[in-house]
């Protein structure tokens, strides 16, 4: 009779470990969509901005296009946030967000596909080959821009995380972004300016 009762316990734990196995996966597997298509809005933000992309001059889209495409590189791993700024705006609703962000200290890569549905546009890795001609401010020959972006942190529907545009090493603008999702879609909420060169 007790090795029956000592056997019916074991089941319920292996089934209480395997189901919170499972929860666990599906709750990363969500986080990681969502940071996908906050990733993904933030690309695209980017470029609707971009004032060479908006440009609305075919001679100037035929002589600085490469190969008949606006091309953006993006780097491929989301790095932690510097600690030298803090919250500037919405410091009661996002306190908590900010503090997740701040404790996120391993780099993480991307790995997501770009739902690229912006004319003319080529989105891609930050190449070693990118890299050098970024290092040496070729823009315009094999790249226009390049997107780089810090952890991203979600709570609550809230999310921050850090991203920049940059042309060139000493050309460039870095954000503070606040996001929030409803009905199952990310916009931005808000912007912090943190540095511009």
């Amino acid at each position: 009779m007790a090795l029956t009762a000592i056997k019916i316990k074991s089941i319920h734990l292996f089934l209480f470990i395997m189901l919170s196995s499972l929860f666990l996966s599906s709750c990363d597997s969500n986080e990681d969509k969502d940071i996908e298509d906050i990733v993904s809005l933030l690309i695209k933000k980017s470029i609707e901005d971009d004032m060479l992309y908006k440009n609305d001059s075919l001679m100037i889209k035929e002589n600085l296009f490469i190969n008949g495409k606006f091309i953006v590189a993006v780097h491929n791993e989301m790095t932690p946030i510097l600690n030298n700024f803090g919250l500037r705006k919405h410091q009661n609703e996002f306190k908590e967000t900010f503090q997740k962000l701040q404790s996120l200290k391993q780099s993480k890569k991307i790995n997501f596909q770009i739902d690229n549905s912006l004319k003319d546009v080529l989105i891609t890795d930050f190449t070693p080959e990118l890299r050098e001609d970024f290092s040496k401010g070729k823009i315009y020959k094999s790249y226009h821009m390049v997107n780089s972006f810090s952890r991203v942190a979600i709570v609550n529907n809230k999310a921050l995380a850090t991203y920049s545009i940059s042309y060139s090493p000493l050309d460039g603008i870095s954000y503070l972004v606040y996001l929030k999702k409803e009905n199952g879609t990310w916009y931005i909420f808000d912007r912090q300016l943190l540095s511009i060169s």
